[in-house]
């Protein structure tokens, strides 16, 4: 890993102070980065550089970073399951089913007046299950809803080197400027590191199911995926090693 080589091309980025945003939209951010970084312009969800994944973030925004989006290992379409099963009927198209919650490890959430929902790390069986709270009669259910260890670590073999860099960010006539001003190397990522800040509320798992409001698929499902959520100050507790760079 050449991390003498991104130190220096951080710093020549930082050195241009604040840039004009190539995005008006909220990925600005990263794509500005991306394209001053010398990273062509793409489609890739999360580019590499130097076999790093960058994420880039704006002081203003949420200091929420997704580690990865996942759908549960079984059943197959079990997030159309739990939206039909638990979901609630869209104000608009009231004949869709919508689910947006969030699930922690520690603590039952609190979805609805009437169910309550959880995730269950089990290390024999190396799974984590939807854990289901009926609140009328306290009755607990594991739903066969699942995530395996093997797929979390499938999903997270591109978070073992990552660089989240940050932007302080400004609006002068109508333009949004970045200044990049720090950056943080990690490296060195655990799934018993990983399981263990779930266990403790640091990570959370959020599903969004919601409906197309417009467009072609106006008025039908659309899947966001289940995404795996972490404060941004907690990453270190996920590497081996941390590095950072002004």
């Amino acid at each position: 890993m050449n991390i003498r080589k991104i130190k220096k091309e951080f710093k020549r980025v930082k050195s241009l102070g604040f840039i004009k945003s190539k995005r008006r939209n909220n990925t600005g951010v990263v794509k500005t980065f991306e394209y001053y970084f010398g990273l062509n312009e793409n489609n890739i969800k999360d580019p590499y550089y130097e076999g790093y994944v960058i994420k880039s973030q704006s002081f203003l925004s949420s200091s929420k970073i997704i580690l990865f989006t996942k759908s549960p290992t079984h059943p197959e379409k079990a997030n159309q399951y739990l939206s039909e099963k638990y979901g609630l009927f869209d104000k608009k198209f009231k004949n869709v089913k919508t689910i947006l919650t969030t699930l922690y490890c520690n603590k039952f959430n609190t979805y609805l007046d009437t169910f309550s929902f959880k995730l269950d790390i089990d290390k024999t069986r190396k799974k984590l299950y939807f854990i289901v709270k009926n609140l009328s009669d306290n009755k607990i259910v594991k739903e066969d809803i699942y995530y395996t260890f093997d797929d979390i670590i499938e999903n997270t073999k591109k978070l073992d080197k990552l660089l989240v860099v940050t932007a302080k960010t400004k609006i002068n006539r109508g333009n949004q400027y970045f200044y990049y001003q720090n950056a943080t190397l990690y490296f060195g990522f655990k799934l018993e590191k990983f399981l263990n800040l779930f266990k403790r509320g640091r990570i959370k798992c959020r599903i969004r199911i919601g409906v197309d409001r417009s467009g072609p698929n106006k008025g039908k499902p659309h899947d966001h995926g289940s995404g795996f959520i972490i404060h941004k100050d907690n990453l270190k507790d996920l590497y081996d090693n941390v590095i950072e760079i002004k």
